[in-house]
């Protein structure tokens, strides 16, 4: 099992620094990858068996986790648009903003 144990506040930097990663890999990963149809898929599947199972209480953490994370993702996706103040405080990854993309 793959497991990270990160704050709501993490999940969203985290997630901020994959959108902007997607972004600037476009190219490369348009032939290979469509994240958004396959993050849609999981939280389909999970909800169903959050729902299965009765863990309401899980569902909602859930759906609040996957909700921080998706306008994290959101947001990374148009960072470039973004000052590299706003980037580096935004991002888990401080110094990827603080040297090379002022």
């Amino acid at each position: 099992i793959h497991y990270h144990s990160y704050s709501m506040k993490e999940e969203f930097k985290r997630s901020f620094d994959t959108g902007y990663m997607h972004t600037e890999q476009v190219k490369k990963l348009f032939k290979y990858n469509n994240s958004e149809s396959t993050a849609l898929e999981y939280i389909k599947y999970q909800i169903r068996w959050l729902f299965s199972e009765g863990s309401f209480v899980d569902m909602v953490d859930f759906l609040v986790r996957t909700t921080v994370k998706s306008v994290g993702y959101i947001l990374g996706k148009n960072g470039y648009r973004f000052p590299a103040w706003l980037n580096t405080r935004l991002s888990m990854n401080k110094k990827y903003f603080g040297t090379t993309h002022k």
